[in-house]
């Protein structure tokens, strides 16, 4: 997205496109990791009360709940943007986190290069890497670690000391997005490449269904958001 002279570093394409062809090889590392889908029941979204709080309402991404709940299942609350995580058992939430440690809450690379790993453990191997401002999903944490799920619904674990949740991130979901100037499809395309899947952005503001993206080089774009992953 930058302009002839300064267009969008090497490394950072280049990681994006490795990230693309390591997909087959993550999937499969992550086969005994996928969650679990239940079948032959007959699922609906749930609404809950919890401290006040009203119209709490699972995420129709996450893990579905049936009528009877899924025993063991983790599902997400989505609160003004704000994740709760709970356990689903019988049809009923508990163990329902506070604010302060939620799950599913949002997570941002806040370094130059992050590394996902198999496990919570620097000689556990590594999966796969992440350039600045990808988001992640938090699913747990552990000595230091986020277990973290990411555009492709992977799970694997990062140190917390490469993320941050002091800002908001998205990734091109898209296989492609044309990056624009301003809010909308009127306006031209930004100078340099289009925004390939997998490159991610600090988030900046939103308009309506558009979003204003900030690269790791400080130039600024809109994107649709329906292109876009923001946890």
């Amino acid at each position: 997205m930058r302009s002839n002279k300064t267009r969008t570093p090497k490394h950072i394409l280049k990681a994006a496109r490795e990230r693309r062809s390591r997909l087959q090889d993550f999937r499969k590392a992550f086969k005994n990791c996928t969650s679990r889908k239940s079948e032959g029941q007959n699922f609906r979204p749930i609404r809950l009360n919890f401290n006040g709080l009203s119209r709490l309402l699972i995420d129709k991404d996450v893990e579905f709940v049936s009528d009877f709940g899924l025993n063991g299942e983790v599902g997400e609350i989505i609160v003004k943007n704000k994740i709760i995580g709970f356990l689903l058992i019988g049809g009923v939430s508990s163990g329902i986190s506070s604010a302060s440690g939620v799950l599913g809450q949002s997570l941002c690379v806040n370094v130059e290069m992050a590394e996902l790993h198999k496990e919570g453990m620097e000689s556990s191997d590594m999966v796969v890497k992440l350039i600045r401002y990808s988001p992640l999903q938090k699913l747990s944490k552990k000595n230091g670690w986020y277990q973290v799920k990411d555009l492709d619904d992977h799970k694997a674990w990062i140190r917390e000391d490469q993320v941050s949740t002091s800002f908001e991130c998205a990734v091109i979901s898209n296989e492609f997005a044309n990056l624009r100037t301003g809010p909308g499809s009127s306006f031209p395309q930004t100078a340099g490449e289009k925004g390939l899947k997998y490159l991610s952005f600090r988030v900046i503001q939103k308009k309506s269904d558009w979003v204003q993206l900030e690269d790791a080089e400080g130039d600024l774009a809109w994107v649709h958001s329906p292109l876009v992953w923001m946890p």
